[in-house]
């Protein structure tokens, strides 16, 4: 295979828009536990059997393969038959009226309900974005506390703070002794950059 080929093959991939579950549940949490709706502590707990057949597919240690077909099994469609089928008989009851909370819940399952579901189509796909929220949460944290920098001086060293620490992750696993000997080298005088770096270091 040529490099051509390579490239066709990349830019053909057909990219699919999932939504979040957990975001979905965690909106019907809110109506239930603070508007006090029964009928949003139905979705949790709907939503949370769905959770449940995930675990299981970790606990079994399922294949990518497996894991799409048990997520296809009658069982996971009568629970989403479910979801769907009470949602729309809310949003048609006008006889009902809800919250703001439980409003906003309902609207965002039914709008996303296609791109709710696409987490059945290939079993490396996940129900939630949670693995990839808990990855930037360092980078969220740091960019919150970036508006509360004294001076420029200060930013510009945080700045290189963070870079050498983000360039680090990506060679070594012991940052911390990294660090430790970086800074013990320069205490010491060493003034050549070049074996201070991270892939010239061994730690």
């Amino acid at each position: 295979m040529n490099i051509d080929e390579t490239w066709c093959r990349v830019v053909c991939v057909k990219i699919e828009h999932l939504l979040c579950w957990a975001y979905v549940k965690a909106k019907f949490k809110l109506a239930s536990d603070i508007a006090k709706n029964e009928e949003a502590a139905w979705f949790v707990e709907q939503i949370g059997r769905l959770y449940l057949i995930e675990a299981e597919c970790l606990m079994r240690r399922l294949t990518l393969g497996e894991i799409r077909k048990r997520r296809n099994k009658s069982d996971v469609s009568e629970i989403l038959k479910g979801l769907r089928k009470q949602v729309l008989e809310l949003q048609q009851d006008k006889r009902c009226h809800y919250g703001k909370m439980m409003e906003t819940a309902l609207a965002y399952m039914l709008n996303g309900w296609d791109d709710l579901l696409k987490y059945r189509h290939w079993g490396d796909y996940t129900i939630d974005n949670m693995v990839a929220e808990r990855a930037i949460r360092p980078f969220t944290v740091s960019r919150k506390n970036s508006l509360h920098f004294s001076s420029e001086e200060s930013v510009d060293v945080a700045m290189t703070f963070y870079t050498i620490i983000e360039t680090a992750k990506i060679y070594l696993s012991d940052i911390k002794g990294y660090l430790i000997h970086v800074f013990r080298e320069l205490l010491s005088g060493n003034k050549n950059d070049e074996t201070l770096i991270p892939s010239a270091v061994s730690v």
